[in-house]
């Protein structure tokens, strides 16, 4: 027989693909984790919790108050070349680090992957264990945190 994938709804948003495989980004309560799709038929399908997103609030560097790209830009303005923070992105799942390079305020995503627990940036799929650690590995650029306020 010929299993039929159809859509899952969720918060009352059709997600886009639910094929076996497919990892659908979701919040749950207050953390955040994935949903899977296993295998099956549509009446036998299943999903799997991925688990939830890592509590990065004890960093210096993570600004959870900020949720967009404009407040991250007025945060980081005036600042000096190097300064930088990480803030939650508004798709679940992501997240943007915000940096002043030559004056100007530049920001790129950052996915984290809850089924090999590793931080991917966005524009090259190159993946970290954690925030922490692409930001070790990028501390000629990012060379100090903004101060929370």
């Amino acid at each position: 027989t010929q299993s039929t994938w159809g859509s899952i709804v969720f918060g009352g948003q059709a997600m886009p693909d639910s094929r076996p495989g497919y990892a659908i980004p979701l919040a749950v309560g207050t953390g955040a984790g994935v949903l899977t799709m296993c295998g099956g038929s549509t009446s036998t399908s299943y999903v799997e919790f991925g688990g939830p997103m890592p509590d990065l609030s004890r960093f210096a560097w993570y600004h959870d108050s900020l949720r967009d790209r404009s407040s991250t830009e007025h945060a980081l303005r005036g600042s000096a070349d190097g300064t930088f923070l990480v803030r939650p992105s508004s798709e679940v799942g992501k997240f943007v680090i915000g940096m002043v390079k030559d004056g100007a305020v530049q920001q790129t995503r950052v996915v984290f992957d809850p089924i090999s627990r590793r931080f991917l940036q966005e524009d090259n799929g190159v993946g970290y264990e954690s925030l922490n650690a692409l930001i070790e590995v990028h501390s000629s650029v990012l060379r100090t945190p903004l101060p929370k306020t």
